[in-house]
């Protein structure tokens, strides 16, 4: 699997989201990419909303990886941020799942994990909610 190109992270040339995203993330294997988002979850996790399909996809397994390494049971923004970028691309206000969906056996790990480990995160329920409906429901939208 090679790394994506610059345009492949960021098809919309006048996207400013989009060429943060190509500054953090191009050229970066999954491995870099994990490190790279350990550092700050909430802020590099925030790219991936605006990376093309072919980038998300890509980077997406490292932030499955990050999910997975333990690491971010400190670090609740990144699950929540992830949380909300799943709904939006997947189907919500930016709703690329066609464009996206051969990933979605990464997606189903990602709640899967997250429910299976939702109290190693101990979310304050006063800031985040309880985000154990949102995963269920990105869970069954993911099965049908």
């Amino acid at each position: 699997m090679t790394t994506p190109t610059a345009i492949e992270i960021n098809p919309i040339p006048e996207c400013l989201d989009g060429k943060c995203a190509v500054e953090h993330f191009e050229g970066k294997s999954i491995e870099q990419a994990e490190k790279l988002i350990a550092e700050n979850g909430l802020y590099y996790s925030g790219d991936l909303l605006w990376m093309g399909p072919v980038g998300f996809k890509f980077y997406f397994k490292a932030a499955l990886a990050y999910l997975k390494n333990g690491a971010s049971h400190d670090d609740p923004d990144f699950l929540n941020s992830m949380i909300g970028t799943l709904e939006s691309r997947l189907f919500g206000e930016y709703n690329d799942f066609e464009d996206i969906k051969d990933g979605v056996d990464d997606y189903a790990e990602f709640c899967s994990y997250a429910l299976d480990n939702y109290d190693a995160y101990d979310l304050d329920e006063s800031i985040y909610g309880d985000l154990r409906p949102n995963l269920r429901s990105l869970s069954k939208q993911l099965q049908g």
